[in-house]
């Protein structure tokens, strides 16, 4: 019998990997067509999606060791998360002020 830890982990890796499938290939392609690619062709739609996946992936591939090396430097590694998430956060705040929340375009 594996450790707790061990058993936790891979419970954890189980869990957060059907997760990830279910939001990537589930609800992100539906979300993708009714609210980004609002009134485009389906064809278009996919088109730009795969875009779009390419470059978050690029950005992602060229950013990471940077952004990594710089968290280990500066003892950040559980700050930088938080902060990525507020800068996204803001961002798609700012591009749709009508989000309901009851907050018009800020933070």
């Amino acid at each position: 019998m594996p450790s707790r830890r061990i058993l936790a982990w891979a419970l954890y890796d189980w869990a957060n990997s059907a997760f990830a499938t279910v939001v990537i290939a589930g609800f992100f392609p539906v979300f993708f067509a009714q609210f980004w690619a609002q009134g485009l062709a389906d064809g278009k739609s996919t088109q730009w999606l795969g875009y779009t996946s390419s470059a978050a992936s690029l950005i992602l591939v060229l950013t990471a060791p940077v952004l990594g090396a710089l968290a280990d430097q500066l003892g950040a590694k559980k700050r930088f998360p938080g902060g990525a998430a507020r800068l996204l956060r803001r961002q798609y705040l700012q591009r749709r002020p009508d989000h309901g929340c009851g907050r018009a375009g800020g933070v």
